[in-house]
């Protein structure tokens, strides 16, 4: 049956996958024949192609002509995970608003190639009626009582240095993007969820927390929100599928807990009501159970970019530099060699119609000045090998 085949040979390649992260398959073996793997499992040859295929398109096997398939990548051998500090280089003063601003201006030029973007390309999106994707305006303005919390590109917020800024400063309500972070990748752990919520709920503390990339992971389980601890209705969930649908329909959700009325009067006053039509177009969409199937192809996709991504960063970039290992999302967060200012790489890359979104953006003090985000939302083409080899060069020749 069609249903068991499609099962099985994702089943194969899970298994081979992990062969490989375990080094029992190691660079430059040789994996079984697809006629022996097929006379070994009792299963078709095509199953075991399907198989191989999938192990090819996130760059782990490669098949050399007349000798077979052999291990090309081991995703555990790149480079070190980014560094929870940074160190705050002074270079000259550009402010962070600036910076954004001509980021993302250049995203409006149609031959750059749009690594700054931490959104799927178009291509990838399921309805061809599907605006062209809007990015959402980077507010920047600092304000007096914001203070940055450490954070871990696995596990998220530090909880410990966050705990102690609570015991110190008024908070009045804390925003968390818990599931795959955006620059980082980070996705908090359950059990810190979990303390984080009762962390919060016992100082009387609303938590606003922004789920847009929650559906946007790569393994077997959706991570679980801090929603699912409330129990006092002080955390606002909001969600979205601007980053895994209709990025120009702008449609989203919030279950506000406690909250509720005034965030009711608050959508009142400013919006009313939502656009008709296109939340009936979405409204159809899903319960069609078309939403789920594209989203169980969409995280395959988006899952094999990643590796595919980050290994052939690890190939043309110079040594020294550190990868995160996102298990959800669309973008890579790398820590360059210290001495690179981020927005000058940025300014050298647009000369060759390269855009990149440098760290300094993602703070409001100009913090993470020799670091980059790269999305990986668009399918990997010979131009976007090109643009990754040319930005490796640019880095080399800085240092």
């Amino acid at each position: 049956m069609p249903a068991n085949s499609d099962f099985l040979y994702h089943q194969i390649a899970d298994q081979i996958e992990k062969l490989i992260l375990d080094s029992v398959y190691k660079l430059g073996d040789k994996i079984p024949s697809v006629r022996q793997l097929s006379s070994e499992r009792g299963i078709s040859p095509s199953s075991v192609f399907q198989a191989y295929y999938q192990l090819e398109a996130k760059g782990l096997i490669e098949a050399r002509p007349k000798s077979g398939y052999y291990v090309s990548h081991n995703p555990r051998k790149t480079p070190a995970l980014p560094r929870m500090g940074s160190t705050i280089s002074k270079g000259r003063f550009v402010s962070v608003e600036d910076m954004i601003s001509e980021v993302y201006h250049d995203l409006a030029d149609p031959h750059v190639t749009k690594f700054s973007l931490a959104a799927p390309s178009i291509s990838l999106l399921p309805a061809a009626k599907l605006n062209k994707a809007m990015i959402q305006a980077v507010r920047s303005h600092p304000f007096s009582g914001l203070s940055a919390v450490p954070t871990n590109p696995l596990t998220g917020v530090d909880l410990t240095a966050f705990e102690k800024i609570l015991e110190k400063q008024s908070v009045k309500a804390c925003l968390f993007v818990p599931n795959f972070n955006n620059p980082l990748g980070s996705c908090m752990p359950d059990e810190n969820k979990e303390k984080l919520v009762k962390m919060l709920a016992k100082r009387g503390i609303p938590l606003i927390e922004d789920d847009i990339y929650g559906d946007l992971y790569f393994g077997k389980k959706r991570p679980l929100t801090c929603k699912s601890f409330d129990k006092d209705g002080m955390v606002l969930y909001c969600s979205s599928l601007s980053k895994s649908l209709a990025p120009g329909y702008r449609i989203g959700w919030c279950i506000p807990g406690k909250f509720y009325d005034q965030i009711n009067r608050l959508k009142m006053v400013w919006t009313v009501t939502g656009t008709t039509i296109t939340q009936a177009a979405v409204a159809i969409f899903l319960e069609n159970g078309r939403y789920e199937h594209h989203l169980r192809q969409f995280r395959k996709v988006l899952h094999t970019l990643s590796m595919r991504y980050a290994q052939e960063i690890a190939a043309v970039f110079p040594p020294g530099i550190r990868i995160s290992r996102p298990d959800g999302g669309f973008v890579l967060w790398i820590e360059l060699p210290q001495g690179i200012d981020a927005f000058q790489l940025y300014q050298d890359a647009m000369k060759y119609g390269i855009s990149i979104a440098p760290g300094q953006i993602f703070s409001a003090d100009a913090h993470y000045s020799h670091y980059i985000r790269l999305g990986f939302g668009q399918t990997f083409t010979p131009q976007i090998k090109d643009s990754l080899t040319k930005l490796g060069k640019l880095i080399s020749n800085t240092l």
